[in-house]
């Protein structure tokens, strides 16, 4: 049985770029990965970091799962 990842964020520690990751399931292809190069300055590695990290972000997920 499937069992679907939570979600998390993805972060440019040069820029500050982020964008968050939600896998649709724990069986991922590449095309589900998420970025490994920064897309607005090209930095890498890029930071995973818990998507709720800031209270901004916690309520800004709250919005978006409704």
């Amino acid at each position: 049985m499937p069992i679907r990842p939570q979600p998390w964020k993805v972060r440019c520690p040069k820029c500050g770029w982020s964008k968050r990751h939600h896998p649709l399931s724990d069986s991922l292809v590449e095309g589900d990965m998420p970025p490994k190069q920064c897309p607005k300055c090209g930095h890498t590695p890029l930071d995973r970091v818990a998507p709720n990290a800031n209270p901004l972000d916690a309520l800004l997920g709250v919005f978006k799962s409704k």
